[in-house]
């Protein structure tokens, strides 16, 4: 009996460390600064998935949440991640909060109330947020598919990119479709065609 207990345990254990999706469970998020962990990009994200007897944690960067399954990434923005994560990623973008709060279309002043208070994020802005962490993991992503990724920032590399007037949107820059989720999923797209060697 207790030979099959212990078999249990240790499969329990494989699936907890292997499965980080399924409806029935749900994700938490943390990202944390740049300065805290060895990780390339600059940001390591805490997911902590809590099943019905097992709970098992992750340390993710941004080229992770790019590969995680969407219907994870679904759980974690209807979950809500911590306030802190947008000042940790607006540092990893080396881009001050008012930038990044006003290229997502968000509130910099009740971010700043949340992040005081030490609030979770609402779903829309926590899609926001995900959203963009999903599109500096494409980068970063990219990079590695295409060459050497070493001493390569993906975070800072968007952030600079994302100011760049582009010909593929008529001389606007990227920056000025973040603000809403078809506006990043061309952000999407269109850094799969400048992969591809295409011209935007």
């Amino acid at each position: 009996m207790s030979t099959v207990t212990e078999a249990k345990g240790k499969r329990t254990k494989a699936r907890t460390s292997r499965g980080m999706t399924g409806t029935s469970r749900t994700a938490a998020l943390k990202l944390r600064a740049t300065e805290d962990f060895d990780t390339d990009p600059k940001v390591a994200i805490y997911r902590t998935v809590r099943g019905r007897k097992a709970t098992a944690s992750a340390v993710l960067g941004f080229r992770d949440v790019y590969r995680m399954d969407p219907i994870e990434r679904i759980l974690v923005v209807q979950h809500g991640i911590e306030a802190e994560n947008f000042t940790n990623v607006a540092q990893s973008m080396r881009l001050s909060k008012e930038r990044v709060a006003a290229i997502l279309g968000m509130g910099a002043s009740t971010l700043d109330r949340k992040i005081q208070t030490k609030k979770l994020l609402t779903t829309d802005q926590s899609e926001r947020l995900v959203a963009t962490a999903k599109l500096i993991g494409q980068v970063q992503t990219m990079v590695e598919e295409s060459g050497d990724p070493k001493g390569f920032d993906a975070a800072q590399w968007f952030a600079t990119w994302l100011d760049k007037p582009l010909s593929a949107l008529g001389g606007h820059k990227p920056a000025e479709i973040m603000n809403t989720a078809e506006g990043r999923e061309l952000v999407s797209k269109l850094l799969s065609t400048a992969q591809s060697g295409a011209y935007v």
